[in-house]
């Protein structure tokens, strides 16, 4: 058990397994650290509490499909379905959204997503999105709700549409959708408490 402290124990092999000394790579405790800094800012947004703890899962949830999107391009199913399925449970607690409003926002985060992937495909002749970005709508629905789920699709496209420029030159390379949209959601859950957020959802609804 000491050897899986996180952060801690890394520092304390020296970055080494303890039994073969092969390098354990940096990313594993940045990772570690950046869940616990997500957590912290969970905290430190909402305060203490059901709110702050929806928060955490949701963030920690994101990250790891940034991180496995970025890295092998695919989004696991437990990940996104299983995260939106938390989400929609999550809303028992206080604090919460609903479930019924939950539930409307992870069925229209796939409908909207859907929509566009098929309508994309059908236009340029060829697969166009991935299906693990239509399930991870769900996920943001769940914890969003409909508008923010949408927006979160806007931000996303906006956010890919700046990466890809530089790398359209590059023969073959996908752009991995999913980091933009945890990206998105992030950023919108954390912007939905203040009036910036308010005007943002006027406009872009309007």
């Amino acid at each position: 058990m000491r050897d899986l402290i996180p952060v801690l124990s890394w520092l304390w092999l020296g970055g080494r397994c303890r039994s073969c000394q092969t390098p354990i790579p940096l990313h594993y405790p940045l990772v570690e650290l950046g869940t616990a800094s997500l957590w912290g800012g969970a905290v430190i947004l909402h305060g203490p509490g059901v709110a702050a703890l929806r928060a955490a899962v949701f963030f920690s949830l994101l990250l790891a499909i940034a991180l496995g999107d970025a890295r092998f391009y695919r989004i696991p199913n437990p990940l996104s379905l299983g995260g939106a399925g938390v989400g929609l449970l999550s809303q028992f607690l206080p604090e919460g959204m609903g479930f019924i409003a939950s539930l409307i926002g992870a069925g229209s985060g796939v409908v909207i997503l859907q929509s566009v992937r098929w309508v994309a495909s059908q236009t340029f002749g060829r697969e166009a999105m991935g299906g693990g970005d239509v399930r991870m709508m769900a996920l943001l629905g769940a914890f969003l709700g409909w508008e923010l789920a949408l927006a979160s699709l806007f931000v996303a496209a906006l956010l890919g549409v700046l990466f890809f420029i530089p790398v359209a030159w590059q023969p073959g390379r996908m752009v991995p959708f999913g980091v933009f949209l945890a990206l998105a959601g992030a950023l919108l859950w954390v912007l939905r408490e203040g009036d910036l957020m308010h005007a943002f959802l006027s406009i872009g609804l309007s």
